[in-house]
């Protein structure tokens, strides 16, 4: 380097030396320690109520990323704390290929399910019973079902699974007697059902069995429901050992036939609460009685509410964090071993119609593929042996705080927390997450207002 340019460089080197300890400098306030001071709160005001939910989205095909399940609650629950609940599955069994079964015979006729041990509630050791019955309405595919449709029946079971146990960690070894070769297949149960049934198919003309449209309007489906007193199972309906299997004689040889359930099958579920006498019925839509105990449940039940109060005092500010804690509460006779929490919670806003929507701390977890950036899960408390949860809210505080669709600064914002996600939210099908409608556990939490364990926001901001 030449002598007058090294000259320059240490007198530029002095200068923003200088500079930078000069106070005047443009800019110099975004760095005043009072101006940037890091604030605490968990006095934020907000209001919580147990609010009752009429439906479920069930089946949505018509659009892309529609609601469409693959595995189906069948049971029923008769749980102390939020009442009766019950789930019946139905779905279309299809033949996989044009079929000709003239001059056939019925040997036996079975469904065979393939459990779900994911979905699995309640006293799942006790005898369970179930049965299958005919559908008689005409179903669409393209039509949207939610979790009250109801839909017309058989009077009489087509056929029954009588007083077993459900076993559905435990794959099923079947040997080969002419060889002694084993297969081991994915736990399932498999329901006899009327030959009649099975020689009605077999009776249909090919112009019926070749026809997709045909053979629906024939066959309409199956309604699969359960006896139990306290027992919710789960089964996957697009699981390789699901199917309805026909066994016939034909032209002197044993013959099989497999009807599945395929991308154009319809499926759905109806759901049934029944909170009468239950203890959770006088805490519904009451905002007072929510500051004790908060609920929330799976299937088409109770959704917990949050709504903003006054934040006009936070107008301006940063929120760096925001974040519930709520404590799951123990109350006299119940069992968390026979009702454990809820495996996930997530929070939902609503859209301009009225829709669920994820929230934007969801949204942000789910864009980094990271769960525990929103929060949700149960997990121990490091200082008490209390269960907890904790969600993050800090986009959706920021936004109740500066919502420009509110002319005025602090009106209330609706935050809603449910188990799983809301069907409705559409959510891609690549993203693997359960919805509300697969899942029947339910959690009770203790109330903001709650003298052992309340429930609490902590925030912390930066106000200009």
């Amino acid at each position: 380097m030449s002598l007058p340019k090294f000259l320059s460089a240490i007198v530029l080197l002095c200068f923003l030396v200088i500079s930078c300890n000069d106070s005047t400098l443009i800019g110099n306030e975004l760095l005043s320690e009072d101006e940037l001071a890091v604030e605490f709160t968990d006095t934020i005001s907000y209001k919580v109520k147990n609010v009752r939910i009429d439906s479920t989205l069930i089946l949505e095909t018509g659009i892309t990323d529609g609601a469409v399940l693959s595995t189906f609650l069948v049971g029923k629950l008769d749980d102390p704390i939020f009442g009766k609940s019950e789930s019946q599955a139905f779905a279309e069994f299809k033949l996989s290929s044009a079929s000709n079964f003239i001059g056939a015979t019925i040997d036996s006729v079975v469904l065979i399910l393939q459990y779900d041990s994911t979905l699995f509630y309640g006293d799942t050791l006790a005898s369970q019973t179930v049965e299958v019955y005919r559908v008689e309405d005409d179903l669409d595919l393209l039509d949207v079902y939610y979790s009250d449709n109801t839909f017309q029946t058989g009077m009489t079971p087509l056929g029954a699974l009588n007083n077993f146990i459900a076993k559905p960690r435990m794959n099923i070894v079947v040997i080969d007697t002419s060889d002694s070769d084993t297969t081991m297949l994915l736990p399932h149960i498999r329901i006899p059902l009327d030959n009649a049934f099975g020689t009605e198919i077999l009776a249909l003309d090919t112009t019926v069995t070749s026809n997709d449209s045909l053979f629906s309007d024939v066959f309409k489906g199956l309604n699969i429901r359960s006896l139990a007193n306290n027992t919710m199972m789960g089964f996957d309906l697009d699981g390789t050992q699901s199917r309805l299997t026909l066994y016939y004689q034909q032209d002197g040889e044993s013959e099989t036939t497999n009807l599945t359930v395929n991308f154009l099958s319809f499926r759905t579920a109806s759901f049934n609460h029944d909170y009468t006498g239950a203890f959770v019925n006088d805490f519904l839509d009451d905002y007072d009685k929510a500051e004790e105990l908060m609920f929330i449940q799976s299937m088409a039940g109770i959704n917990l509410e949050i709504e903003w109060n006054d934040l006009t005092w936070l107008e301006g500010a940063i929120i760096n964090k925001a974040e519930f804690e709520f404590t799951v509460a123990e109350l006299p006779g119940e069992d968390l071993d026979l009702y454990p929490p809820i495996d996930r919670i997530f929070g939902h806003d609503r859209g301009t119609n009225g829709e669920f929507v994820i929230s934007s701390d969801v949204f942000n977890a789910l864009q980094v593929s990271n769960f525990s950036v929103f929060g949700g899960n149960v997990k121990d408390n490091a200082d008490t042996t209390q269960l907890i949860y904790t969600f993050n809210v800090t986009e959706q505080l920021q936004e109740a705080i500066s919502d420009q669709n509110n002319p005025q600064i602090g009106a209330s914002d609706e935050f809603i927390l449910s188990s799983n996600i809301e069907p409705e939210t559409r959510l891609p099908s690549t993203i693997p997450l359960a919805t509300k409608a697969e899942s029947a556990a339910r959690t009770v939490f203790y109330g903001p207002k709650n003298s052992s364990f309340p429930a609490s926001l902590k925030v912390t901001y930066i106000k200009p």
